[in-house]
């Protein structure tokens, strides 16, 4: 008697899957592209020639808005928002004749002293080797520099003993 009401049960529970029952609406799922200004960070995938990921001297302010849609724009710059080295901070890509000159990175963290500083300088530093090899460094700085880029990453005093940190992406000077 037990299995035939189960048997009963179970196919009455088909009978109202199969005739409709309560009907639930199909789940939609919407994929957006994000906005990648204020999430991709300048040491994640290939260097380009400016050291930086995927860019090369002399990309236009048209290309860098493409790559970066929610930049700001300034009069001979572009800016946003993001992490660079795992550290938040403004990225500026300056212009010259509409070609990419130079990028800059103001970290925006507050580091209460110049010790502070070069403790994150430091975390920054390693994820620079470890995308364009050894650099040099002397007294809070640290340099990189190749055929096709000049970077330099410093710890400068600010304010009251705080702590700035800093990012710098150059042409080697001929």
């Amino acid at each position: 008697m037990r299995v035939r009401a189960t048997a009963l049960i179970s196919t009455a529970l088909l009978l109202v899957a199969a005739c409709g029952g309560k009907s639930t609406p199909p789940t939609t799922t919407t994929t957006t592209t994000p906005d990648t200004a204020g999430a991709l960070d300048g040491l994640e995938g290939t260097p380009g020639t400016t050291g930086y990921a995927g860019l090369d001297w002399g990309i236009t302010e048209a290309g860098i808005k493409e790559r970066f849609p929610s930049a700001s724009a300034g009069a001979t710059f572009l800016s946003i928002t993001g992490n660079h080295g795992g550290k938040p901070g403004v990225t500026t890509f300056e212009f010259q004749d509409d070609k990419l000159h130079r990028i800059s990175v103001s970290f925006t963290d507050d580091y209460p002293s110049m010790e502070a500083c070069l403790e994150v300088w430091k975390t920054v530093r390693e994820a620079v080797n470890g995308k364009l090899g050894a650099g040099s460094s002397e007294n809070g700085a640290a340099y990189w520099d190749s055929t096709t880029y000049n970077i330099v990453l410093s710890c400068d005093p600010g304010e009251e003993d705080q702590g700035v940190m800093s990012m710098s992406y150059a042409q080697p000077q001929e």
